[in-house]
């Protein structure tokens, strides 16, 4: 490989007139590792998954490998292969193939370098001469200020040694140490940020949707990602307070749906076309598991720069951990600490338990979701969908809130396929009856009065007909039966509701005369037969 000249990218840089320490060998072998990995690793791993927590393109001494590493870095967080022509694309597509040393550079580094099966060696060489460099930065700084003038010789040597002492917690060990501010004894204690306030869905925060198949989960939390990249009120209720990018890490239903729906939604929201471009991205089945080595670096890299990020569905975002392990705990905490560092918000697609009918309505909404109760206690907010019938709003109950608790009041949520105006129809286009797809806010009045049937004194009258057709069957099937032989026989029927039919089927003046007889029982009682 020719050497550098003064002006290539790979030049060293010099520090006093001195090349600080580096390591371009150690650079190459790891960036040729990376470039190797799509094609050289039959177990299907990546040579990036043992680097990814611990390497930064700041720690490269070569402008040329740092900007190589940010494109492998940039393609291995959104899943697209590392190799030498994706590399290519992604410094062309960003105008550094040149300030690399173009092609030649890279296939120079493939072939100098020897693939090697672990890099952790090599990562930890490259970090280990950037520390070399930072300290020998710091210092020559101090050297210069010591030569200046210093009112407090004492206050100034203990200030140089402990910025000295700190780049030992620099590196992937690092701990980050903040200062607590309680200077402001009249200042606001509540400084979370909402994207939208009303469902409290924070900054820094994870937010949980869970319900049945079939609820609208995806769509429900597709309308509220649109509303976040565009500013639109959610369900046309809910005011955003913070807009921004999102991302959409889809590993539940096929991309062609998910980019369908996100139209039919967007059309149905009335925004213009091309109202979602730059603003929202979809990663299908993205390889990256909250339970992978380093996921929460990868996460973080990914996720850098978005506002909102929905992971649709929890369980396939995790791979070698069950649902009802304690570690899911753990797992989801990992989404707080990389929505911390990067701002953005997490919304986890989670589903509930298939209890029967009667089970369902007597557990809180909170215990349905499926799996460990540490997935319920590691979100912030938690919404929960349940099915109301064939045709009607889901119910959505606000069943957690971060800091304050303060939850919403129960609400529903119904679909709406939106027809395509017909003025929009080009010549001989047919009828589109699902062009858009509207959610509509339902609030709990509103539900009652629309879509809870109400009970007339016609439909109780026949409720108790059918119910004393249902009594004369068992009595003609069971003849000489005494009530309480037939009582037992009869399905979900009230005790007191049976022997009302007993005795109105028994009456002389009903409708045709009675129909059933009963006998006195020679131990007490009455025995019964149709007439």
């Amino acid at each position: 490989m020719a050497q550098p000249n003064e002006h290539s990218p790979q030049s060293p840089k010099t520090i006093d007139g001195r090349i600080p320490p580096h390591n371009l060998q150690a650079e190459h072998t790891l960036l040729s590792a990376i470039m190797r990995s799509h094609s050289e690793r039959p177990d299907g791993t990546h040579a990036m998954d043992q680097v990814v927590a611990v390497l930064h393109p700041t720690h490269f001494f070569s402008e040329a490998n740092r900007r190589i590493f940010e494109a492998c870095l940039e393609n291995y967080g959104r899943g697209l292969p590392t190799d030498l022509v994706h590399v290519m694309t992604w410094l062309g597509e960003h105008d550094r193939l040149a300030q690399v040393g173009g092609k030649e550079h890279l296939v120079d580094i493939m072939n100098e370098a020897p693939a090697v099966p672990s890099l952790e060696k090599y990562a930890q060489l490259i970090v280990d001469t950037w520390l070399r460099r930072q300290m020998i930065l710091k210092a020559s700084r101090i050297a210069a200020e010591g030569y200046g003038r210093i009112d407090d010789t004492k206050t100034f040597i203990t200030a140089a040694s402990t910025e000295l002492e700190q780049l030992s917690m620099l590196g992937p060990d690092a701990i980050e140490l903040e200062e607590v501010d309680d200077s402001d004894d009249d200042g606001n204690d509540d400084d979370d940020k909402f994207l939208v306030p009303a469902l409290r869905i924070g900054e820094g925060r994870t937010t949980l949707i869970g319900g049945d198949s079939y609820t609208g989960k995806s769509v429900i939390a597709q309308s509220l990602a649109i509303s976040i990249a565009t500013g639109r009120d959610v369900w046309g209720v809910y005011h955003v307070e913070t807009t921004g990018k999102v991302l959409h890490l889809n590993y539940d239903q096929s991309g062609k749906l998910a980019k369908r729906r996100y139209r039919r939604l967007r059309r149905a929201m009335k925004l213009p076309v091309n109202a979602l471009k730059g603003k929202l991205k979809v990663a299908n089945f993205p390889k990256l598991h909250l339970d992978d080595d380093a996921a929460d670096a990868k996460l973080a890299r990914l996720v850098r720069g978005y506002k909102l990020c929905v992971v649709d569905a929890l369980v396939g975002f995790i791979r070698r951990t069950e649902e009802k392990s304690e570690h899911m705990g753990r797992l989801l905490l990992q989404l707080m600490r990389v929505s911390e560092r990067t701002g953005c918000t997490f919304l986890v697609i989670h589903h509930t338990s298939k209890p029967g009918a009667q089970q369902k309505h007597q557990r809180p909404a909170k215990d349905l979701l499926r799996g460990s109760g540490a997935i319920f206690g590691s979100a912030d907010s938690v919404l929960i969908l349940q099915s109301t019938g064939k045709k009607k709003p889901v119910k959505v109950s606000h069943e957690k809130a971060p800091t304050d608790g303060q939850t919403l009041d129960d609400f529903y949520l119904m679909f709406i396929d939106v027809e395509k105006p017909r003025n929009l129809l080009l010549d001989d286009e047919p009828i589109r009856p699902k062009w858009g797809l509207e959610v509509v806010h339902v609030d709990a009045e509103r539900y009652q009065r629309e879509f809870v049937p109400r009970s007339t004194p016609v439909d109780r009258a026949q409720a108790f007909e059918q119910k004393c057709a249902r009594v004369l069957e068992l009595v003609k099937t069971f003849p000489g039966s005494t009530g309480l032989q037939l009582y037992e026989r009869a399905e979900k029927m009230a005790k007191s509701t049976f022997f009302s039919c007993l005795q109105e089927l028994a009456r002389p003046d009903r409708a045709g005369g009675a129909q059933i007889v009963g006998t006195k029982a020679p131990r007490g009682g009455m025995t019964w037969r149709a007439v």
